[in-house]
Parts: structure tokens; C-alpha cells; sequence
């Protein structure tokens, strides 16, 4: 059920007092597909729309009190004028606004309203209404964007090329909104799917005062999800045993077969993706293995015990120990024969912009647009490999600051996508498919992106990749990488790195410094444990707590 707010008030009946109805903001930058995503969503939710209002003309197609309420400037700048407008803006050259006539009473009689409007307007909503639920819709690029905007042939040139300069500018303001929502083209099902999820988790009052989805702690995806930090510790506890040995096989197998071991704890019905390799490989945690106690959920999972094998035998920092879950059937897994990416990664403001199409200088210059810094206050990580060198000349010649690193792109990767990490921006370069879909695991979590490219090592591997069939000019995105909403990532630090503490051995124990995250709620939680070794540890072979 749907419709104005005068057609709710008539239609329906108001639920009781008790409950003050929500406020939803829809916003994103022209062509995102806001209209679409509203048009398809409001049959399927029980929200009453207020229209918001323009003084432009209306577009081919565009109906009045369903797209916008088009009235003349003189009516709308009176409007203005008495106060009869909630906000307003003047954006792309035209005037919009939000009628201010009825939301309040609404929300206080207990109905939801939706509001759709550009971002600049939803700015000045949050501080007038900082209750409301806030939700960005943005497309899967910028290119794609500029496809819409041409498409739709509703805009004169340089009417064009002024939304494409705000849209830029409009994607940075997606850091603040409680929930960004993909539009990819031919994805508006699942855009839809997940507007409809968020606005009924508030209907049904299962937020409690977080924009967060706040569960019962008691949901079995929780449960997993701090499980995997027992994982990774396990791994991380036994491979810092042999750290700065030089035996980069005896870090690995300590971690293989702790996290093997831990996994079987594990209440969920799991089957290894991304892992130590093939069967005929690796003794464990090999692709197709079984893990996990049998009981819960059937879940995909991606395996690194050691990130940083060579950086912790040398006693280096940086080396990290990670696993990641996602619903069975949605994380990517490499044909044969596919071993390195090319890769960027960015946090969510920047998410949007970034092309592997382009050269390395304009994805710089459009990182530094959105994230509104000039492009020599960008830090952009690299591993410290040969085959590096163009791309950090390039990246030089543009301004860019560089942060060389021996290994461990996947912490690299998550760094660059955590808008409250100060100490990079970017992550640049050619690394392993598997830590790519580690690396996408996380940056899922955070709202981030990673896009990545197949890149073949030789001639040889690229003509055997296309006599398989594998598409080398394909872009992979991290919603290909890892799909869906039920993804959970952890990772514990082996020897101390700038984001996670190594492990700290003492008399009786040791300490572990991890990080747990989770799409769905998008929580991150940082965990510091002590470990007794009376009661918790047994070198090299399992962990029982």
C-alpha cells in the first residue's frame, strides 16, 4: 500500500500512538536511478511519499505529483520565502525543495514518510531531522552514469556535463549516510530488494536507536562471525612462533594446521574457495575441503593463515592471519590458470570514480575531487615489485604520495578502504586473485571497492587463459567478487602492522590484537584477548578456546 500523504491519511489506519513513525531519505546523484528504485518499491512497502518539489520544467515522461510537483519560480520562491519548504537548494541550475506541509504530523501520528531528494538537500535535512534514516543509491560507476544520463537524452550538452562535474562531487557525501544501496545496470531487482529490507527492519522496530541492523545477539550469523576471530588467533598464535626463524614453510604449516583445527569448532556447514590450492596441492584447507562442524549455515569460505609468510619468517611487520564467510555459492572462485589481478581499491567516498580503463593520473585527480584534497595530499600503497615501476613513475609524475610495501596486499587493500584510516587513500597494483577476494570480503563490509582485472604473467599464461575461455578484459567488481549481504571477515595480526598489533607473548599467555567485521550491520570491531596458555594453548596443533 501507497500514495500521498493525503491519500494515507484517508486509506489507512493510523497505527498506534505509541509508535512514531520513520522518516526515509532517498538520495544519490542525478541518474543513480532514484525514481526507478522508488517507482518499483513503493507497491511492496507501506510508506506514504511526499513529492518533492521543483521549479523546472517537467522532463519527457515526467508526471506531475508522482515524479516531482512542478510549480512556476515566482510560487516557488514564495514558498520559499514563508517557510513553507522544509529545505531547499538550487541544484544543477534549478530550484528544488521538500514541502514541509504534513511530514512532522505524519511522523507524530506513527506513518512513515519517504522523501526522495539530491544530496545537498539531504544535508540540510540531517541537520534539521538528524532521526531520519538516510540512504544513498549510487550506480556502479561513473561511466555507467554518464550512459544513463546520455540515455535518457533529457539533458542539453552542457547540461550534461554539469551533472556529471556535481555527480563527482555528490558521491562523496555517501560516507555520512546511515546505508549505501548498489543501482548496477540490470541490478534494480536487488537495489530494490535491499530499500525494502532496511525500511521494513525499522517498521517492524528492530533498530533500537542504531542505524546499524541492530540483531538479537543470539542470531547464528553474530555467532559465526566472532568465531572467525578464534580462527584467525589460532593461526596467528602458532605462526608467531616461528617468526623471524627463516622458515617460511614452518610459519605456514604451524598456521595451516591451527586454523584447520579451529575451523572444525566452527558451527556452520562450510566448503573452502579461496585456500592453500588444489586438493592434490595441499594437505588441508584445500579448495573443495569440507570445514566447519557440519551444523548451520552452508557458507563459502576464503582462507589466508598466513598473509605474509616471508614477512614473518624475516620477523617483518605486517604479516596477518585471515578467513572470510559468505553464503554458499557467492564468493568467486578463479578458473585454473588464473594466479594475479590488477587491482585498485578506495574507501567509500571514492567508490564510485575509480577505473582500471583510466590512466593511473585521473584516477588519482578524480580520488582527490571526491574526496575535495589536492592530489599531492593522496597516499597510494604499492608492493615493492619490478613490475611496478611504470605504474610508480606514474604515480609520481601525478603528485601522489607512494607507501611501498614488501608484501600483504590484502591489509593494504582493507586499509585503503577504511575512510578513518588516515595513512593511505589507495591501493594500486598487481597482486594474487585469492587475496583479492579476501581483500573484497572486507571492503564489503566497509562500503568500499575494489575493482580488479585478470592479468596474465607471460604470453604463454594469457594464450592459454583464452584458449579456457577466460575473458581477460573483464572488470570484476567487488559485489563480483563477493555477493550478497552475508559476509563476514577477521583478521588477526601476527607481527605488529599500522592496523592490527602482532602477537604479544608474555609468562603465562600471550595477547592478540584482531578485527571482525560484518556487511549486513556494517559493524567493525576491533578485539584485543589475552590467552592463557594453562588453559587455552597448544603449540602447533589446536586451539580449544
Amino acid at each position: 500500500m501507497h500514495g500521498t500523504l493525503e491519500d494515507r491519511a484517508m486509506n489507512t489506519a493510523a497505527p498506534p500512538p505509541t509508535r512514531r513513525g520513520h522518516v526515509f531519505i532517498i538520495s544519490g546523484p542525478s541518474g543513480a536511478g532514484k525514481d526507478t528504485v522508488i517507482e518499483r518499491l513503493l507497491p511492496q512497502v507501506q510508506v506514504a511519499q511526499v513529492v518533492t518539489m521543483t521549479a523546472r520544467r517537467p522532463r519527457p515522461g515526467e508526471i506531475e505529483g508522482v515524479h516531482y510537483r512542478f510549480v512556476t519560480p515566482e510560487v516557488f520562491a514564495d514558498l520559499r520565502a514563508r517557510g513553507e519548504l522544509l529545505e531547499s537548494a538550487l541544484v544543477h541550475g534549478n530550484w528544488y525543495g521538500v514541502p514541509a506541509d504534513g511530514v512532522r504530523d505524519a511522523v507524530a501520528q506513527g506513518r512513515d514518510v519517504l522523501i526522495k531528494v539530491d544530496p545537498q538537500g539531504a544535508r540540510t535535512i540531517k541537520r534539521l531531522m538528524p532521526e531520519a534514516i538516510f540512504i544513498f543509491i549510487r550506480p556502479a560507476s561513473l561511466v555507467e552514469l554518464q550512459a544513463r544520463l546520455v540515455g535518457r537524452a533529457s539533458e542539453t550538452p552542457d547540461e550534461l556535463t554539469l551533472r556529471l562535474r556535481n555527480a563527482e562531487k555528490e558521491m562523496a557525501d555517501q560516507v555520512w549516510f546511515d546505508y549505501v544501496v548498489d543501482n548496477a545496470d540490470g541490478h534494480i531487482t536487488e537495489a530494490v530488494a535491499r530499500v525494502r529490507a532496511i525500511i521494513a527492519k525499522y517498521a517492524e522496530g528492530k533498530v533500537m536507536g542504531m542505524h546499524e541492523g541492530y540483531e538479537p545477539s543470539a542470531t547464528r550469523e553474530r555467532n559465526v562471525a566472532l568465531e572467525l576471530v578464534r580462527v584467525t588467533e589460532a593461526a596467528a598464535l602458532n605462526a608467531a612462533l616461528w617468526m623471524g626463524r627463516g622458515d617460511k614453510i614452518a610459519v605456514d604449516d604451524a598456521a595451516v594446521q591451527a586454523m584447520r583445527s579451529a575451523l572444525d569448532g566452527v558451527d556452520m556447514n562450510g566448503v573452502v574457495v579461496i585456500g592453500e590450492g588444489e586438493k592434490d596441492e595441499a594437505p588441508m584447507l584445500y579448495v573443495g575441503e569440507q570445514v566447519g562442524n557440519g551444523h548451520g549455515q552452508a557458507l563459502d569460505v576464503a582462507v589466508d593463515p598466513v598473509d605474509g609468510t616471508t614477512l614473518t619468517a624475516l620477523g617483518i611487520a605486517g604479516a596477518i592471519a585471515v578467513v572470510a564467510t559468505a553464503e554458499r555459492g557467492t564468493m568467486y572462485a578463479a578458473p585454473p590458470g588464473v594466479y594475479y589481478m590488477e587491482k585498485i581499491a578506495v574507501g567509500p567516498a571514492a567508490a564510485s570514480v575509480i577505473d582500471l580503463d583510466v590512466p593511473v593520473a585521473e584516477n588519482l585527480r578524480r580520488v582527490a575531487r571526491v574526496r575535495a584534497c589536492a592530489i599531492n595530499d593522496i597516499i597510494v600503497t604499492v608492493l615493492d615489485r619490478p613490475r611496478h615501476a611504470p605504474m610508480i613513475q606514474q604515480i609520481r609524475e601525478a603528485g601522489a604520495r607512494i607507501r611501498l610495501i614488501r608484501d600483504g596486499d590484502v591489509i593494504a587493500a582493507i586499509q585503503a578502504a577504511m575512510e578513518d584510516y588516515k595513512a593511505v587513500d589507495v591501493y594500486m597494483g598487481i597482486g594474487g586473485a585469492p587475496e583479492a577476494v579476501l581483500a573484497a570480503a572486507a571492503i564489503k563490509c566497509l562500503g568500499g571497492e575494489i575493482i580488479t582485472r585478470v592479468w596474465p604473467r607471460s604470453d604463454d599464461e594469457r594464450a592459454k587463459l583464452l584458449a579456457s575461455g577466460v575473458d581477460l578484459q573483464r572488470i570484476y567488481r567487488t559485489n563480483d567478487l563477493v555477493q550478497g549481504d552475508d559476509v563476514s571477515f577477521a583478521a588477526t595480526g601476527i607481527t605488529t602492522g599500522d592496523l592490527l598489533r602482532g602477537v604479544e607473548f608474555v609468562g603465562t599467555g600471550a595477547r592478540t590484537n584482531s578485527v571482525m567485521m560484518r556487511a549486513r550491520s556494517g559493524t567493525v570491531r576491533m578485539i584485543e584477548a589475552r590467552h592463557r596458555w594453562k588453559q587455552k594453548f597448544v603449540p602447533h596443533e589446536q586451539h580449544e578456546g
